[in-house]
């Protein structure tokens, strides 16, 4: 949850809002049971109260070694699903970071939702 208020004014009374906004580094934690496997982390989200002029971004800010790769730059998510990163076998603790990007005071108050999530396939 992110509340933006008047600390959020780039340069006081009388300027629009800090545009960008990133949460801290381990907002999401995913963990990955999957045995033997090589998998695949997605990427998408859902819309509930949601403008489209202000955009999700995430990226995976922890390492693995070689048992994570990818998903390391910042990603936009869409409503269609897009491979975010790839591993194999059992992972704990995957952190990912999420930003927001496109705020501004031109946009009406209000509180808007959105739900993001994170299929996993196997391949």
């Amino acid at each position: 949850m992110l509340t933006i208020n008047q600390t959020n004014l780039q340069a006081g009374a009388g300027s629009d809002l800090d545009s960008t906004y990133t949460s801290i580094t381990d907002q999401v934690n995913v963990g990955i049971n999957m045995g033997k496997v090589t998998w695949t982390v997605y990427v998408d989200k859902s819309d509930i109260n949601w403008l489209s002029n202000i955009q999700i971004y995430v990226r995976r800010r922890s390492s693995h070694g070689k048992k994570v790769t990818g998903g390391t730059s910042w990603q936009q998510v869409n409503l269609s699903s897009q491979t975010f990163f790839q591993g194999r076998r059992t992972v704990n603790n995957i952190k990912v970071q999420c930003g927001l990007k496109g705020v501004s005071l031109q946009i009406p108050p209000d509180t808007y939702t959105g739900i993001i999530t994170y299929p996993v396939m196997e391949i």
